[in-house]
């Protein structure tokens, strides 16, 4: 399922309308609307859909009225065996696996904007992200604690040491990418960053009323993980092109690439911050994490390929504020 940039608005008139014949059809209880999110679709020639339930994962294809099954597929929460994540500044997207089939759950962070793809630029959108990330969150919540693989999920101090190493690696890394074919994922390092904040999101996304403390502790310990990276990569900047506008087609593509990476870490953070830090910190404990730093984006001007690189006043600006 993708929860698109209007997925939300969508569904409510169909589950206004269809929503009890739906859960009826499914064999499933509660309210449709209660769920931490679905995807119908009525069409001429009949109806389908995708709803994360309590228990599983169904979806299915119906007849227009959704009262009749034409075929389905359910996926068990306590069958799924293993997870991939994957993300990029406009998507995050999880892909559980179980012998019943994957079930795959995407994110859309933000579409087009004034003509301009979301691949070329990065914005943030605040009247719409927030209700689309916590549809997004609360759905992880849900499936992760009834799997096999919550114990990797549960534990912050776990959570803390892979943040730690996948930070200490990306300081320690020669380079941050490289274009040979001998290395099976070229971008490791931000692999691993990736899949470090992606395990805080489950563990907050699941953490119990009683459980918060822990995980709050390493919110906030989130800023100077942060300026770490951001310390590392300004040098990787700096070794592969210089500073300010340059034209190198090949120093060009080599850094459009992480600043999508270090886009997409951003907005991880922004959804913990969002539906499970500010549940439970002042506002004066949260610090701003700046998009400024993120824009850099490979674009065509006239017949060439440029990127602009953030002013070295702007590195030091966000430094000062996450390690103020």
């Amino acid at each position: 399922m993708k929860i698109d940039i209007d997925t939300l608005q969508r569904q409510g008139d169909l589950a206004g309308r269809y929503g009890s014949a739906v859960m009826s059809l499914l064999g499933l209880g509660g309210s449709l609307e209660d769920l931490p999110v679905f995807l119908l679709d009525r069409g001429l020639l009949g109806g389908s859909g995708e709803v994360f339930g309590p228990e599983r994962y169904v979806i299915f294809k119906s007849d227009r009225n959704f009262t009749k099954t034409k075929e389905s597929r359910t996926v068990e929460y306590g069958t799924i065996t293993d997870l991939e994540h994957s993300g990029a500044a406009s998507w995050q997207r999880w892909l559980f696996h179980s012998p019943s089939g994957p079930v795959e759950l995407t994110l859309a962070c933000y579409g087009s904007h004034n003509g301009i793809g979301p691949g070329e630029h990065v914005w943030y959108d605040m009247d719409t992200f927030p209700a689309r990330s916590e549809a997004f969150m609360r759905t992880i919540g849900a499936i992760l604690p009834r799997t096999s693989l919550y114990s990797a999920f549960d534990i912050p101090s776990r959570t803390a040491s892979r943040i730690e190493e996948a930070v200490s690696g990306f300081e320690s890394a020669a380079v941050l990418s490289t274009d040979t074919l001998s290395q099976p994922d070229p971008y490791a390092p931000w692999t691993a960053l990736h899949g470090s904040f992606c395990s805080f999101l489950g563990g907050a996304a699941s953490a119990g009323r009683n459980e918060t403390k822990p995980w709050l502790d390493l919110f906030l310990k989130l800023d100077g993980f942060y300026a770490r990276i951001i310390r590392r990569f300004r040098v990787e900047i700096e070794r592969v092109g210089g500073a300010g506008l340059f034209g190198r087609e090949s120093a060009i593509l080599s850094l459009s690439d992480p600043f999508d990476r270090l886009s997409s870490i951003w907005y991880l953070r922004q959804m913990i911050r969002l539906h499970f830090a500010e549940g439970h910190l002042p506002e004066d404990r949260i610090r701003h994490w700046t998009l400024k730093l993120l824009k850099p984006r490979a674009r065509r001007y006239a017949n060439e390929l440029k990127i602009q690189l953030p002013d070295p006043a702007e590195f030091e600006e966000q430094l000062a504020e996450l390690e103020g």
